[in-house]
């Protein structure tokens, strides 16, 4: 819903800035701190201590990837077979 509404704005590069900002629910980074290692300034007010560079622990980003995943398997098995 959020990820819609931001992709409305007016202005598609800050539409594209503001999605590339927001942590991923499965993940709870964004896709933009993996690739920098920091989070990007955007119109928003931030604290400079945000904007330093600190990658995220791979391993955890991964974990709670593959989490994610496999809590969505079974309901993807359910809807197939009922489709």
């Amino acid at each position: 819903m959020m990820k819609h509404r931001i992709l409305q704005q007016k202005d598609p590069l800050l539409a594209l800035m503001s999605f590339r900002a927001m942590p991923a629910t499965a993940t709870g980074v964004s896709p933009a701190e993996l690739l920098m290692g920091r989070r990007i300034q955007t119109t928003l007010p931030t604290l400079e201590s945000n904007l330093v560079p600190q990658w995220p622990d791979l391993s955890i980003v991964r974990a709670k990837r593959d989490w994610q995943k496999s809590a969505q398997t079974p309901n993807l098995i359910l809807v197939l077979m009922n489709s």
